[in-house]
C-alpha cells in the first residue's frame, strides 16, 4: 500500500462521517476534542455488549477505525455496526460505507456490512462505485473542516434541540 493510500484516512474515523453527515459544526467541535459524553452513549455500549453476545460477533479494530465487529463465514467478512434505533439511519448507513471502504483499501479485499438495531432489525450495506464516490466526498469535507480555524457558522436543523453540542450553537 502506498504512502497516500495510508495518508488517506489519517485521523478519519466512523464518528467523523457520521458527523460530516449530520453537521459540519458539530464535526469541527468533536475534531477539536470538545466531546460532550452523554448517558445515551453509555446506553449504547451496553446494547452493543449484548447484541454482540448473542449473535457471536468479534470485536475487530484497525489502524484508524473501531468497527463494532465482525462476523466471518463461508462468503467473507460481514462487517456489522450496531445502533440502538433507526433515529440516525443514514448517518450509521455512511459509517458503515466508510468502513467498507477503509477495509477494501487497506486489504484489497470487499466485505459486506450489516447495521443490526437494538429491536434487532437489520439493513444490509454493500458497497459499490458510486458509493465509494461519495465516500471520498465526504472525507474531503472532513479534511476541510479539520483545516478551518473556527467553527463553520450554526445552521438550524431538525435535531438541533437534541444535540449535544446545542449550546455551543444556540445559546
Amino acid at each position: 500500500m502506498s504512502t497516500l493510500q495510508r495518508e488517506r484516512f489519517r485521523g478519519i474515523g466512523g464518528i467523523d462521517v457520521q458527523y460530516a453527515i449530520t453537521c459540519k459544526r458539530e464535526l469541527w467541535f468533536y475534531i477539536h476534542h470538545m466531546n460532550v459524553e452523554r448517558e445515551i452513549l453509555r446506553i449504547g455500549k451496553a446494547l452493543e455488549k449484548v447484541i454482540m453476545e448473542e449473535e457471536e460477533i468479534e470485536e475487530l479494530m484497525f489502524e484508524d477505525i473501531a468497527v463494532d465487529g465482525i462476523k466471518r463465514d463461508k462468503d467473507g467478512i460481514l462487517v456489522v455496526e450496531i445502533k440502538k434505533s433507526r433515529k440516525s439511519e443514514r448517518q450509521a448507513y455512511w459509517q458503515l460505507l466508510y468502513y467498507l471502504y477503509y477495509i477494501l483499501i487497506k486489504t484489497g479485499k470487499r466485505a459486506k456490512g450489516r447495521i443490526i438495531y437494538g429491536n434487532r432489525e437489520s439493513l444490509e450495506v454493500i458497497l459499490d462505485d458510486k458509493k465509494i464516490t461519495y465516500i471520498e466526498r465526504i472525507m474531503k469535507a472532513i479534511e476541510d473542516v479539520k483545516r478551518m480555524p473556527k467553527p463553520p457558522p450554526p445552521q438550524k436543523k431538525p435535531f438541533c434541540k437534541k444535540c449535544a453540542y446545542y449550546d455551543l450553537c444556540w445559546v
